[in-house]
């Protein structure tokens, strides 16, 4: 009887250390789990920053190609255009100084 106490008494104690031990494991786990999952949270914010601004180089690098490939054209053309109005405005400028100087000089005669 007194060995089936004992045996009663250490199967207990054994029954609360295991008990002990798995509810230890399952607070290490969950610690575990939410430590990892606050790492997966901040990786993820990493990934959307460092996303965001692959896209923003994509979109700079589109509007320059479309740039390269369009508006570098027409402002080439823009230019050439202001250089002939600057042209044309000097000649004109020089005619009218021309005309101006001859009718002078006939003027004061």
């Amino acid at each position: 009887m007194k060995a089936a106490k004992q045996f009663d008494s250490d199967y207990q104690h054994t029954l609360t250390e295991l008990h002990n031990k798995v509810e230890k494991a399952l607070k290490e786990k969950q610690a575990t789990s939410q430590k990892l999952q606050a790492q997966e949270n901040e990786l993820k914010g990493e990934c959307d920053v460092a996303q965001a601004r692959i896209d923003s180089v994509l979109q700079e690098k589109a509007q320059l190609l479309d740039y390269k490939e369009k508006g570098s054209v027409l402002h080439k053309k823009n230019i050439d255009l202001l250089k002939c109005t600057i042209d044309d405005l000097n000649r004109s400028f020089s005619d009218n100084a021309e005309y101006i100087q001859k009718n002078l000089k006939v003027d004061s005669r």
